[in-house]
């Protein structure tokens, strides 16, 4: 075991072949070199450990032993070569570490435990196989990782370093550093009892797929975690705005011979209404799961604001399934609560769905909750809302959303007058709608549907008796 020895000498050179059978850990202040095209064996239950410098040349470590052995230490160890050539067990990386040109999966099995591996700008994976694989031991806790820098412009089904994960662009998306992961990744909402496989990859810059810009995944099949093969669809972690985020499944095709996942040239479709996009963001998080173990949350948000005499609360599904109905139940002390209205459910959807209801008659302090009801009796509580009304002007009139893309709200309440007129206008003064309405002493909600109108600027004008108020609007 070299683990006692003072060193005196800045350097200890390891010629063309040594084998180490008890250990080899390079101690603090010393530097160990594998000249080029040296070999450094470690057989038996021997460990590396680095607490100093490691220089690997062009030579090449090689794990042979028949128990589990380790790359370890508090100083991150570059190989040119490491080859995992093991008669049984698994080498386990007890600290990060670097390849620089190839991992060779000759026999046994990598457990990254919670380290990161970091393949750079040129090293590669060499013959992963079903039996010789990079994994974690505990694939709910783990969080080990391995990772390759590589430049991506215009490829198709490009591996950057044999990662699993094929990568196909027509643009050039820059030096982009992936990430493969086998921690199994939870469901949102309504399916966190749902998981992913043991693999899960992040793909810098990919952002929305389409026909051109296309993820492939692979998987081995002691990582289907339960899934059915047959099942098994690609999943992208999407988020909206302030909401909470979501996996949201892609249609595709499996490949159970090559272990392989393809997304389809139109991979939101079923999901996702393409002329109506809401303002989401595609991120580079990528998994698989399966049409039987759904990841996708149902509600990914419910909120509520007051405009003058109306609360409105909206809320927006992901996917529904077996959904007949929404019951909005109030309640003045969080406790106890009444049905005030039903929203009809769409049944079984696999696209995002917004809703709303007008409480037009709201307390000046009142909580809000959803109950979504099965047709087959079954039902779940959404998160509990708390709306303070009293604490929010009364304004006369007032619009939303402001900018929008095809409907625009308007709200009247108290006008002198029960008719009213409202007018909208170019920037530029030129009359566009004009329109009688009445109000009743609850007030009106009225909805515009303007997907006419060209994107600009326009100004939207209630006129009742004395009462003239106007508003700047955007149409996106």
């Amino acid at each position: 075991m070299i683990d006692k020895l003072k060193y005196v000498f800045l350097s200890i050179i390891i010629l063309p072949f040594a084998v180490f059978a008890q250990g080899l850990k390079v101690q603090s202040g010393t530097n160990l070199v594998v000249s080029n095209a040296a070999k450094l064996v470690l057989s038996e239950n021997a460990n590396f450990e680095n607490a100093g410098s490691f220089t690997h040349g062009n030579g090449e470590v090689i794990f042979s032993g028949n128990v589990n052995q380790e790359v370890a230490g508090t100083s991150t160890s570059t190989f040119y070569d490491l080859d995992i050539n093991k008669s049984a067990g698994d080498l386990l990386a007890a600290g990060n570490f670097n390849v620089a040109n190839q991992l060779k999966m000759t026999s046994g099995q990598l457990d990254l435990q919670n380290a990161a591996v970091d393949l750079g700008t040129s090293g590669n994976i060499v013959n992963e196989t079903e039996a010789n694989r990079i994994k974690v031991g505990n694939t709910a806790t783990n969080t080990g990782t391995i990772q390759a820098t590589r430049t991506v412009n215009s490829v198709t089904d490009f591996n950057p370093g044999n990662l699993g994960v094929l990568i196909s662009t027509d643009v050039n998306m820059g030096s982009i550093t992936v990430v493969r992961g086998h921690q199994v990744q939870q469901g949102s909402g309504s399916f966190t009892s749902n998981f992913s496989v043991a693999r899960y990859y992040e793909v810098p810059n990919i952002g929305q797929l389409d026909a051109n810009d296309q993820v492939k995944l692979n998987y081995w099949d002691a990582e289907l975690n339960g899934h059915t093969e047959a099942n098994l669809e690609i999943y992208q972690w999407v988020e909206e705005g302030s909401a909470p985020a979501w996996w949201t499944p892609l249609l595709g095709s499996v490949n159970a011979g090559s272990n392989l996942v393809s997304p389809g040239a139109a991979p939101y479709s079923d999901y996702f209404d393409p002329p109506n996009w809401y303002p989401f963001n595609f991120t580079e998080v990528f998994t698989l799961g399966s049409k039987d173990n759904p990841l996708p949350v149902e509600l990914i948000r419910f909120d509520g604001t007051c405009h003058g005499k109306f609360a409105i609360l909206q809320w927006e599904t992901a996917s529904e399934q077996n959904n007949e109905m929404f019951l909005v139940e109030r309640s003045i002390d969080g406790e106890t609560f009444n049905v005030i209205g039903t929203i009809d459910g769409a049944g079984d959807s696999n696209q995002p769905l917004a809703y709303e209801f007008y409480d037009t008659k709201p307390l000046p302090k009142a909580y809000y909750r959803l109950k979504q009801v099965d047709f087959d009796g079954a039902f779940e509580y959404s998160n509990m809302l708390n709306l303070a009304c009293d604490d929010v002007p009364d304004p006369m009139f007032t619009v939303y959303p402001n900018p929008f893309k095809s409907e625009l709200h308007v709200l009247v309440s108290d006008l002198p007058e029960e008719a009213f007129l409202l007018e909208l206008y170019t920037i530029e003064g030129k009359q566009i709608m004009q329109e009688k309405l009445f109000a009743s002493s609850e007030g009106l909600h009225k909805i515009l549907q303007l997907d006419n109108l060209v994107p600009a600027m326009y100004v939207i004008r209630v006129i009742s008796g004395d009462f003239v108020k106007s508003y700047r609007i955007e149409k996106q």
